[in-house]
């Protein structure tokens, strides 16, 4: 009788301690991979987009127009368009491209120029890719920025690509 009480009292004790135990792990485990969860956006939609695009810091002047999201292989694009420009306007724009790439570049991406004012049937081209490495992973977010400047319909467009490499 002795014997089956004790054994009675090991089961117990391993049923209770089984119980107990493992329930505060799987707590705090619950509580740390909810902090490293991150905004997730739909980027096939324009709000989604937006958003994302507004998250990375990049602001979208006025005379911009938001047209369309494309899907492309490597991510989403957002194409911009303004049309009918005068020069100061076009100038404008330019210089906000410029002080985006800036600032993104002083945020911690690093920048890869495709096309600087590059002249391609009528149209001044600008692209500057960059790249940013996420913190405990081997993916790295992207962004494709380039701007069209059409010279004889005097139409600007820029498209930004959001994207994972």
């Amino acid at each position: 009788m002795k014997k089956l009480s004790a054994l009675l009292i090991i089961i117990l004790l391993a049923f209770v301690w089984s119980c107990g135990g493992g329930s505060e792990t799987k707590k705090e485990t619950a509580v740390d991979t909810s902090k490293k969860t991150e905004k997730s956006y739909d980027l096939k939609t324009k709000e989604g987009i937006l958003m994302k695009i507004k998250d990375f810091n990049i602001s979208i002047p006025e005379e911009l127009k938001f047209v369309e999201v494309k899907r492309k292989e490597n991510g989403y694009v957002a194409v911009f368009e303004a049309a009918e420009l005068n020069d100061a306007t076009v100038e404008k724009l330019q210089n906000w491209f410029n002080r985006e790439v800036e600032e993104l570049t002083n945020e911690g991406w690093r920048p890869r120029p495709i096309s600087e004012n590059d002249e391609m049937f009528g149209s001044i081209i600008n692209q500057v890719l960059f790249y940013k490495s996420r913190t405990g992973s081997t993916l790295q977010d992207a962004i494709d920025f380039s701007t069209k400047f059409d010279t004889k319909e005097k139409n600007y467009q820029a498209y930004i690509l959001i994207g994972k490499v």
